[in-house]
């Protein structure tokens, strides 16, 4: 099955929803078309997990640049929660000073993650540039804002795939998502095996964490990593406008 065409179109759908929502001074535009834009990634995600899960071949590793700089550690939690969503491993890894967020799944799905990922961490930088401008947080106070974010975004995320996992929630057409948990496994199990064949031996270190004294900034963060939507929901109407 040849599924590169399709891919191609839906990806290019999808960066329209999210520079659309990233875009809109509307709030409640802004969402809908980012919820348009997860539904449309998850599903066709979801669709082709299940045709590759066992098929070693598709597998890739891609490093993207974490633009955040070496000292941040709030992307990673975002690029990690959705990479357990979408079927992928992650890790970090240091190159000349800085820092890449390395992701090994299937095409689709390390494509999927990339386009969400960068998605998240652009809206968790302007909600940290709108709190600052808006007197809440000092600017000294962005990134600790911004790790609450993306803590917040962390684990909603990964609630996201258990749900998926034992088989709660629907597509955009109505229909119940079938139990994925097995699909997971078998997922998780090629990604480790790919990494080792990539790089044999290889030793990865824990992620310590990262802390912050600023309190107030970090519950607020928290608090907006609420209100991005991760809703899976899409009209069937709305997906066919767009590819008219």
């Amino acid at each position: 099955m040849n599924a590169e065409p399709n891919l191609d179109r839906i990806i290019s759908m999808v960066k329209k929803l999210l520079a659309l929502a990233g875009n809109n001074p509307n709030e409640k535009e802004a969402a809908s078309a980012a919820e348009k834009a997860s539904a449309l990634m998850a599903e066709y995600n979801l669709s082709m997990a299940a045709i590759d899960a066992t098929n070693p071949e598709i597998r890739v590793e891609e490093g993207f640049f974490d633009t955040n700089g070496k000292a941040q550690k709030w992307g990673q939690y975002i690029w990690g929660g959705v990479c357990k969503l979408n079927f992928c491993y992650y890790y970090i890894s240091p190159k000349n000073g800085v820092n890449y967020h390395m992701v090994i799944g299937t095409r689709v799905n390390v494509i999927s993650t990339e386009v969400m990922a960068q998605y998240l961490v652009d809206t968790t930088n302007n909600l940290a540039i709108e709190a600052r401008n808006n007197s809440q947080i000092r600017g000294a106070e962005q990134n600790a804002f911004k790790l609450g974010v993306a803590v917040r975004l962390r684990q909603r995320l990964i609630d996201l795939k258990e749900q998926r996992a034992n088989g709660q929630g629907t597509t955009y057409s109505g229909t119940t998502l079938p139990v994925l948990a097995d699909l997971y496994k078998v997922h998780e199990l090629q990604n480790k095996q790919q990494l080792e064949t990539l790089h044999p031996g290889i030793r990865l270190g824990k992620n310590k964490g990262s802390g912050t004294k600023k309190h107030s900034a970090y519950q607020q963060g928290k608090a907006a990593g609420d209100t991005i939507s991760l809703n899976q929901q899409m009209g069937r109407t709305n997906r066919q406008m767009l590819e008219n």
